[in-house]
């Protein structure tokens, strides 16, 4: 009898463990929105999506202290004169040195973000016994203040999921990882074979934190380098990521080697290539697409891996074991 209340206390220890673990993961995601401002939260993770201010801004920050930016800054046609596959700011003047034709009109191949004025969709939210496993929202252009661009069509189309999502091979961290699909519709090419970089520019609340797009080589954030912008290195994966790194939780901007273009009325899957430079304050990241007819489909993402959570699930996977050696223990202890 007493054995077998020893083996009831042990499960009940047990039960008691698992249930501490998964607490935190029963409450799903909140979701607002004011001002043309979103805030996400999970657990110890806040998202704020702005859009209110004209340049789309994500902020992510954890209760541990971590805490980075990624502004959606601009959008900038470009010919590839040292043919690198990537953005360099003296390749924006894309006659080279060819001259006018007569009665032709050049253009500005920058559209910067501050021109845009944007719209929010409202929530689409995903209920499971009446916890948001997921939750979709957007932001569209409504009116574009340079005449130029007045045809174009820009969306953000945010999503953050409770659970590990794969998506086209492109892996996310459940209640950890927003994913934002960047839509580009109607872009005023003005050459046939030029190419089109989006720029995001990646900073850091924290002075200390370091910014790497090679693992273990910290970008020099104060020093700049406009103007001089390299490529950026990739792995054989799909999903890239730009790492923020504070104490022993890494942060991210992650990107995928591929994008959906629409040519000849027909989505074909495009390489996606990246540069980078510094200004003293902000990492300018520009991820590169080839050219296509009138449409872009591209989902970057914003996340963190955060090293006590997978500690939790250790520890649980430990104290387990050890209750289970602690149990061998005493029934051969009893038999003897």
């Amino acid at each position: 009898m007493k054995l077998h209340k020893y083996y009831l206390g042990l499960s009940l220890m047990v039960l008691i463990l698992f249930s501490a673990s998964q607490t935190l993961a029963d409450e799903g995601i909140g979701y607002q929105e004011q001002n043309n401002v979103v805030t996400l939260t999970v657990d110890d993770l806040t998202i704020m999506v702005n859009a209110g201010g004209q340049v789309p801004k994500f902020h992510y920050q954890l209760e541990s202290g971590l805490s980075f930016n990624i502004m959606f800054k601009l959008l900038a046609e470009f010919y590839d004169f040292n043919d690198d596959g990537v953005f360099q700011y003296n390749e924006t003047n894309v006659w080279g040195s060819e001259p006018p034709a007569i009665g032709e009109i050049r253009y500005n191949t920058i559209l910067a973000l501050p021109s845009i004025i944007w719209e929010f969709s409202g929530f689409e939210a995903e209920e499971v016994e009446e916890t948001t496993v997921a939750v979709h929202f957007n932001f569209t252009s409504i009116n574009i203040l340079d005449p130029f661009y007045a045809g174009l069509e820009l969306a953000i189309v945010a999503h953050l999921y409770f659970e590990d999502q794969t998506i086209n091979g492109y892996q996310l961290e459940g209640g950890r990882e927003l994913k934002f699909d960047l839509i580009v519709k109607n872009w005023p090419w003005q050459k046939d074979d030029s190419k089109l970089a989006i720029r995001f520019d990646i900073s850091t609340d924290n002075d200390e934190d370091e910014i790497e797009q090679e693992p273990g080589k910290p970008i020099d954030t104060g020093s700049n380098t406009t103007g001089m912008e390299q490529k950026a290195k990739h792995t054989e994966d799909v999903k890239q990521a730009v790492s923020i790194n504070h104490d022993d939780v890494e942060g991210y901007f992650a990107y995928a080697t591929q994008s959906q273009n629409r040519i000849n009325n027909e989505y074909q899957t495009m390489g996606v290539e990246a540069s980078y430079c510094t200004d003293e304050d902000n990492i300018q990241y520009y991820l590169c697409f080839e050219h296509f007819d009138d449409e872009l489909i591209y989902d970057p993402s914003i996340g963190s891996i955060d090293s006590e959570t997978a500690g939790t699930t250790s520890l649980f996977f430990i104290s387990f074991g050890s209750l289970i050696v602690l149990a061998i223990y005493f029934y051969r202890k009893k038999r003897n």
